[in-house]
């Protein structure tokens, strides 16, 4: 009979190689720069969402109307945050202007600054004192292009008489008021000492640590005729 062996080409053992070291350098990449957005926010048109109430928080995650009550939480991560606000089909992503935080930006109308998309460029708006976010009158019809609105999203107001967000759900309408539905979602580039942890997905190099895992043992159990 002929005797059989273990038998593994280098080749085929480099390559297992190579798929664990690509996994290895994937998971060294930081979590917080594959983080998910967190939900903080979440208004269905009919509640004043004040600074108080930001400060305190609000309602239940399952519930229609929401503000996460640990947003001083944030704080650790300075002014390294960023907050995307929905509002029908309008999206606006804000960050607070340096040296502030999360929260201070949340409860004020000029401790932002915005940009139309996450990675892009934030700029400081003109700022409207009554309310909390946004931007001043017109502002973004004269400096975005193919942005008709004339404020950005306003996430509530200390005048107690405003219901949800103001003041667009679309970009092509110019004014059309409060009692928007809503949601904002928290994100951030980095980890903080104290800060909550964000929910994040598996670590991309996960499905590679599995293939050169694989790979070894299917090299394991590889036989072949001596001789």
């Amino acid at each position: 009979m002929t005797a059989l062996h273990t038998y593994v080409k280098p080749a085929h053992l480099w390559v297992s190689v190579r798929w664990l070291l690509l996994a290895i350098t994937l998971m060294l990449v930081p979590y917080s720069a594959q983080a998910a957005s967190v939900l903080i926010a979440k208004n269905d048109g009919s509640v004043n969402f004040s600074s108080a109430l930001y400060s305190s928080g609000y309602g239940t995650l399952d519930g229609n109307n929401y503000i996460a009550n640990n947003l001083t939480d944030y704080d650790a991560f300075g002014s390294d945050v960023k907050i995307k606000v929905t509002m029908g089909t309008v999206v606006d992503y804000f960050k607070p202007v340096a040296g502030f935080t999360l929260l201070d930006m949340l409860t004020s109308f000029d401790k932002h600054t915005w940009s139309a998309s996450e990675t892009g460029a934030y700029v400081a708006p003109e700022y409207f004192s009554r309310n909390l976010g946004g931007s001043g009158y017109n502002w973004v019809a004269n400096n975005v292009s193919g942005d008709d609105r004339l404020f950005l999203s306003f996430w509530g107001s200390d005048r107690g008489d405003n219901g949800g967000g103001c003041c667009d759900s679309d970009y092509s309408s110019p004014h059309t008021g409060w009692n928007k539905a809503f949601t904002v979602e928290v994100s951030t580039t980095r980890t903080a000492a104290g800060a909550p942890p964000p929910s994040v997905p598996l670590p991309a190099g996960l499905p590679f640590l599995l293939t050169g895992l694989a790979g070894l043992v299917g090299l394991r159990f590889r036989k072949k005729p001596a001789g």
